[in-house]
């Protein structure tokens, strides 16, 4: 995946005394000279009169494009207790320093398998040059119980550049 260094960030203008929000407009910029004022949008931001401009903690700028290329993907599989739930995640970075979680989950019937798109380790000769830096997966199995999710299990697992393109097969099992 390649991330533009474009990006729109959208803001509310809300009365202060009604809360009441007067409409939606936002900034436009790039990564490399972000505004600070984008980070005081949070707090909100004092206009003329009683109005403030403000965006939700949750919201972060939104790039203009994100490319991301065709790869086959490696395929993690292996044994895992019939109808565990099964996650694997990994933080990751973006060529423009965003940071955010990729996950995949599925229900065991004895076994799992996902295919993830993104490597974890440094190029080597060769390899591809890359946008997006991944951690190493971390595969987690558990059960629901009171409408909770309770993991149990936790295993890491390195996924190479070439397993990656070439849809190498690597084996983790959940079992003892």
């Amino acid at each position: 995946m390649h991330e533009s260094p474009l990006y729109i960030f959208p803001f509310a203008i809300v009365d202060e005394k009604t809360g009441a929000t007067a409409g939606w407009q936002h900034y436009e910029g790039d990564y490399q000279s972000a505004n600070l004022e984008i980070e005081q949008l949070h707090c909100g931001i004092k206009m003329e009169g009683e109005q403030v401009k403000r965006t939700p903690e949750f919201i972060r700028p939104v790039s203009f494009v994100k490319i991301f290329e065709y790869v086959k993907g490696a395929r993690i599989e292996g044994k895992a207790s019939d109808g565990s739930i099964v996650l694997i995640a990994t933080n990751m970075t973006t060529s423009q320093g965003r940071e955010f979680v990729y996950l995949q989950r599925t229900v065991a019937n004895g076994s799992y398998t996902f295919i993830v798109p993104y490597s974890t380790g440094k190029l080597k000769d060769g390899a591809t040059n890359f946008d997006v830096f991944a951690q190493a997966y971390k595969i987690r199995e558990g059960d629901i119980e009171d409408e909770t999710l309770v993991l149990e299990m936790e295993k890491e697992v390195e996924v190479t550049e070439e397993d990656v393109m070439e849809g190498k097969s690597l084996s983790v099992d959940l079992m003892s």
